[in-house]
């Protein structure tokens, strides 16, 4: 009589970073499972709740990124199946970074309207700066409660174009910046 061993049960992947919100589903699949596999997802931090997995399919949703109060989230995805064999897998989640948008923009003339910058994934309240200005070039304003961009002026050709930085600071004084190059008239 010989008796042969099951394979040690293994999920897959073992390890995944996610660092912005996926479009779809996360997918944990196993080899060597013997019986029914069962999967949890464990270790949030801080409140993050925007993580949950189909304990029959390994499949998890991410209906939220963690924000920068709750910190990058180091989850555990674990698979048992029906000898009550275990493998996990690690899952962190990110904080997404501070963006600003557009993140390039060339004025060729005088526009007419102000130019607006977003920021995305921003903590508390932010702030926007303009900086850059050379020479005597003093043609551009920014709202710093906003982001818009009014240009009042073109730089002239004896100014020479104008290679200005948008700033964005969120309350947990994360910065991104942005680019907006005026050319001379």
């Amino acid at each position: 009589l010989s008796l042969t061993a099951p394979a040690a049960l293994a999920i897959s992947p073992t390890t995944l970073t996610v660092s912005s919100l996926p479009s779809s589903a996360l997918t944990y699949t196993t080899t060597g499972a013997v019986g029914t596999v069962t999967f949890t997802l464990t270790g949030a931090t801080n409140s993050y709740s925007g993580a949950t997995i189909n304990a029959s399919t390994g499949s998890v949703t991410v209906t939220a990124m963690p924000t920068v109060a709750q910190t990058a989230q180091t989850l555990t995805v674990k698979a048992t199946d029906g000898l009550c064999q275990t493998s996990s897998s690690t899952l962190t989640l990110s904080v997404p970074a501070l963006s600003l948008s557009p993140s390039t923009t060339t004025v060729t003339t005088l526009p007419t309207s102000t130019i607006a910058y977003t920021a995305s994934n921003a903590s508390g309240t932010t702030t926007f700066a303009l900086s850059g200005a050379t020479g005597s070039y003093t043609g551009a304003t920014i709202s710093s409660t906003t982001g818009a961009v009014t240009v009042t002026a073109m730089p002239t050709t004896t100014q020479g174009a104008q290679t200005l930085t948008i700033t964005v600071t969120d309350g947990a004084s994360r910065t991104a910046t942005a680019t907006l190059t005026l050319n001379a008239v």
